[in-house]
């Protein structure tokens, strides 16, 4: 079985790497760079249950306000456009938990985060 991609991107394209589209923009189904979904979380809520060790799920260049990104699966990649491009950030409001992966082998790269500390 082929691992598949997933795609999201926010409300523009300055800086993306990946997506040639804005995030929910058209059928925003995140199975393609043309139609990637707006955010993380939607992804993992719409997708978590068919998802497959070597699955990566490309995360373009914005700001975004996930906050519970647990149990993708295990072996998932969350790929970010960069650490200056793709930025994770609660914006200050909430639990001071700001991420949650709770399965082994999942691979985080290529994005920042900033965090609640308050």
């Amino acid at each position: 079985m082929f691992a598949t991609n997933y795609y999201v991107n926010d409300g523009t394209l300055t800086g993306d790497v990946y997506c040639t589209a804005v995030g929910g923009a058209g059928s925003g189904n995140g199975l393609t760079k043309a139609t990637p979904k707006s955010s993380l979380t939607s992804v993992l809520s719409t997708f978590s249950a068919s998802f497959a060790f070597g699955d990566t799920i490309f995360v373009d260049a914005g700001t975004y306000s996930d906050t519970d990104l647990s149990s993708p699966a295990n072996g998932v990649v969350i790929m970010g456009a960069g650490m200056s491009l793709t930025i994770f950030n609660n914006g200050g409001t909430g639990s001071n938990d700001f991420m949650s992966i709770d399965d082994n082998n999942t691979i985080l790269s290529g994005f920042s985060l900033k965090r609640y500390t308050g």
